[in-house]
């Protein structure tokens, strides 16, 4: 199985007094391509910071992370200057939060647009409709986020994370917010997108009910893997 995503001797310290601590303890991991990869653990266990370092938000203290690109190319994350991982991570990322963050200010379609607009990311008109129809949105795309249900504005979100075709969505704590109801329809979504377009993804989750319905599951606890 081919890896999109992988790691080796990862790690993330801190210090705290005289001891160091690790975040994310000399990790080496595959994330298979066009699969749901879950990583869960107890709180403080450190499966957000390694989510944000997989996704080239954290900078890890050693290690490496690799990702394999469209043309079969193994780019080092870390070997990239802060401007290129910046340009490659707007290009080949997706990014969902517990918490939305959509723009008050925008519009459902404004907030959807965001990483064409500014991230200069080609924008697919076939696929902006495709994208919203899937996921529902198609009339709600000129409303304001106060406008809109936490489970539409989780929608949004997903949209504008995937408007740019990324090669790898990664997904914090993605149903946190929501009811049990609207969390199966979002997992739903995203094995909708696993299925029908081959989308890579990496989430994090403490619900044991939705990453048992991963293809592959990592189970962090200080920082290394249970």
């Amino acid at each position: 199985m081919i890896s999109v995503l992988k790691t080796n001797n990862l790690m993330k310290t801190y210090k705290q007094g005289e001891n160091y601590v690790y975040a994310v303890n000399r990790l080496t991991l595959a994330f298979p391509y066009a699969r749901l990869t879950a990583i869960t653990g107890p709180s403080g266990s450190g499966k957000s910071t390694l989510l944000h370092i997989l996704g080239g938000l954290d900078i890890p203290s050693g290690g490496e992370v690799w990702v394999r690109t469209d043309d079969e190319r193994e780019q080092n994350l870390y070997a990239m200057t802060p401007t290129q991982l910046t340009a490659f991570r707007g290009k080949h990322f997706g990014f969902v939060y517990q918490n939305y963050e959509l723009l008050p200010v925008l519009t459902a379609m404004e907030n959807i647009m965001l990483p064409c607009i500014y991230g200069g990311a080609y924008f697919d008109e076939d696929w902006f409709r495709r994208l919203t129809d899937i996921l529902e949105l198609s009339d709600r795309l000129h409303h304001l986020p106060s406008e809109m249900s936490g489970g539409e504005q989780q929608r949004v979100a997903m949209a504008r994370a995937l408007i740019h075709r990324p090669r790898i969505l990664f997904a914090d704590e993605p149903t946190g917010n929501l009811d049990s109801d609207r969390a199966r329809e979002l997992m739903d979504l995203l094995f909708l997108m696993r299925d029908e377009y081959n989308q890579t993804i990496v989430m994090v989750t403490h619900d044991m009910t939705l990453a048992d319905r991963a293809d592959v599951v990592f189970r962090i606890r200080d920082g290394a893997v249970e």
